[in-house]
C-alpha cells in the first residue's frame, strides 16, 4: 500500500506429532479351554508391531510380530505386551493381553447326554466329603462324582 512500510518477515515452525494406534489382540484376553493362536494388529497403516511374552514393556528392539503367537494349554497365564512403531511417528501406547488355557478341559470325553458326558458344563462344586458336583445346563442335570 502507498505510504506503508513492509513489516519484518515472521516465521513459525509447526510439528505435527502423529501417534500410532494402540495394538489390539485377538482373541481378547481371557481363560480358554484350548490352545489359542493370538493375533496382534494395529489400525495404523505401515506400523511395525514389537512384542514381548515375558510381561515386560516392549521396545523397538523387542521381537517383531509377523505371525500369530501360540499360547499352549498349560494352566499358566501368559501375558503378551505390544507396541507399534513407524518412521516419523510417535510410538503407540502399549497394548496388553493375558491368556490362560487349560487343555485338560477339552480332553474329558465326548460331548453328549449319556452317562459320563456333558452337553454344556457350567459350574463345579465340592462338598465337605469330597464329592464333586458338575452342572450340565443343556442336559438339565447335576452330575456327581466321588474321587478315589
Amino acid at each position: 500500500m502507498t505510504g506503508w512500510t513492509d513489516s519484518i518477515v515472521a516465521t513459525a515452525a509447526y510439528t505435527i506429532a502423529v501417534t500410532i494406534a494402540t495394538p489390539t489382540f485377538g482373541p481378547q484376553a481371557g481363560t480358554y479351554s484350548s490352545d489359542q493362536s493370538v493375533t496382534i494388529s494395529c489400525a495404523t497403516s505401515g506400523a511395525v508391531i514389537c512384542y514381548n511374552t515375558d510381561g515386560s514393556i516392549p521396545t523397538g528392539d523387542s521381537s517383531l510380530y509377523s505371525a500369530p503367537l501360540s499360547v499352549a494349554g498349560n494352566g499358566v497365564s501368559e501375558t503378551i505386551k505390544a507396541i507399534a512403531t513407524a518412521p516419523g511417528m510417535s510410538a503407540s501406547s502399549g497394548g496388553t493381553s493375558s491368556c490362560t488355557t487349560y487343555d485338560e478341559w477339552h480332553n474329558v470325553g465326548a460331548q453328549g447326554s449319556s452317562t459320563n458326558q456333558f452337553k454344556y458344563p457350567a459350574g463345579v462344586a465340592v462338598d465337605a466329603s469330597g464329592r464333586i458336583y458338575a452342572a450340565d445346563m443343556i442336559n438339565n442335570r447335576i452330575v456327581s462324582f466321588i474321587m478315589p
